[in-house]
């Protein structure tokens, strides 16, 4: 079985398409180009401490209101909607920024008033 190659060829009278230096490869990048763009396609945005920061953010927002949460719930047992929010940002200086937010409602009321209609045109006869 014959043995593959891999060959980069690199033009060395031929600039980089992005920094300028000499010496492109088949893609128009320099070899250090080219290595920056495979590190970097390969590096997470979104790592495992940036979740570990949302799994976090989360858990304390849940058990800063647990007693609200509980008192939600036995006042209508059985159906509770817990909205959480959750923001992920970049500082400044290039790190992650998370962001957490809670919602539910405590006492549930709902009530709906009856359609109103109104026609603008006609004339009021009691003014």
């Amino acid at each position: 079985m014959a043995e593959k190659v891999a060959m980069i060829n690199v033009e060395l009278d031929k600039p980089c398409r992005e920094c300028g230096k000499m010496g492109a490869c088949q893609n128009g990048l320099c070899m250090t180009c080219t290595g920056k763009h495979i590190t970097g396609k390969l590096q997470w945005k979104i790592g495992d401490k940036t979740m570990k920061a949302c799994i976090d953010t989360l858990q304390s927002l849940l058990w800063e209101h647990h007693a609200e949460i509980n008192r939600a719930y036995t006042l209508n047992p059985g159906e509770l909607v817990i909205n959480l929010k959750l923001k992920i940002g970049i500082t400044d200086r290039g790190t992650n920024e998370v962001e957490g937010g809670i919602a539910f409602v405590i006492e549930k009321l709902k009530d709906d008033t009856d359609a109103v209609t109104v026609d603008e045109k006609q004339e009021d006869l009691f003014r």
